[in-house]
């Protein structure tokens, strides 16, 4: 059976941005644990980066991604 190349090209476009939804939401969700009912204390040194602010916050895990930190941060204005 014959298929059309433009469908396969289509069909791994589409798998590949369903993979990359999927991805993104996951990144979103909040990292394991029980941070919801325990107030955890952050600083940020004066002069920071955004990029090492996000950095810092995935190192302590209060976040699960810092693409997703990053990519949420520009969509809400930030």
């Amino acid at each position: 059976m014959l298929y059309d190349h433009k469908k396969i090209i289509a069909s791994g476009i589409f798998i590949f941005g369903l993979a990359l939804l999927v991805y993104f939401f996951h990144s979103l969700t909040p990292p394991k644990g029980d941070f919801k009912d325990v107030p955890q204390i952050f600083f940020i040194e004066k002069g920071a980066s955004f990029n090492e602010i996000a950095d810092k916050l995935h190192e302590a895990g209060l976040i699960r991604s810092t693409l997703g930190f990053k990519v949420m941060a520009i969509l809400r204005g930030g």
